[in-house]
């Protein structure tokens, strides 16, 4: 992206790819008042222990995951069954990069994460993720109707970017007591949904032809 800014304009701009390529822009988002999903962070060379940050915490699941990730890399579901496991695996990737644990949202596998699209800043389609820990990104199952909690929501998450940007996309869940919590907000991430949703792709063009005039 730095090659190709020098001599092109990135509608998604460089210095927002390279905020939103380190979750730690969710750190950012949160200090703007997002709610995003309880998370520990982990420095290289730093060590943390599984078990005890589950019991402090009174999560039964949680996922381990690195700062800088994308289609499920390296990502693990950790449980009481599996804290020595999911031990080795922080130990090991915490030896050279950042880390993340957070708890594991149940509704993810019962209601479903969402996908919020966004293009030039207006919602055009809202998408029922299909859960993509330990299958890759696997996109969506299918296309459901807009809802004015999670938009309202999203454009929050949105006006919380600093810049404007061609396309978002703002994936949401709702945690054990109902709240809505950001999962993620792709600016680089290629999966938009358009064969899911009738007239994305025209809807996407437009926002596309709009910056070539």
């Amino acid at each position: 992206a730095e090659r190709v800014a020098v001599e092109t304009a990135l509608w998604n701009p460089l210095d927002l790819v390279r905020w939103n390529t380190h979750k730690n822009y969710l750190r950012d988002l949160e200090q703007q008042g997002v709610a995003i999903v309880p998370t520990v962070w982990a420095s290289p060379g730093t060590s943390l222990d599984l078990a005890a940050l589950l019991a402090e915490r009174g999560w039964t699941q949680a996922v381990v995951k690195p700062a800088v990730s994308a289609s499920a890399y390296a990502t693990r579901l950790v449980t009481s069954a599996t804290v020595a496991e999911g031990q080795a695996h922080l130990d090991h990737l915490l030896a050279e990069r950042d880390m993340m644990i957070q708890p594991f949202l149940t509704s993810v596998t019962t209601t479903g994460e969402r996908s919020l699209v966004y293009f030039d800043g207006v919602l055009s389609h809202t998408i029922l993720r299909s859960p993509a820990l330990g299958k890759g990104n696997i996109g969506g199952k299918g296309l459901i109707p807009n809802d004015a909690k999670e938009a309202a929501f999203a454009e929050h998450v949105i006006r919380a970017v600093n810049g404007e940007t061609l396309y978002a996309r703002v994936d949401i869940a709702r945690d054990d007591a109902g709240d809505l919590r950001l999962m993620e907000l792709e600016l680089v991430e290629p999966w938009l949904g358009l064969d899911l949703a009738p007239d994305a792709a025209t809807r996407f063009a437009a926002a596309i032809a709009r910056r070539l005039a």
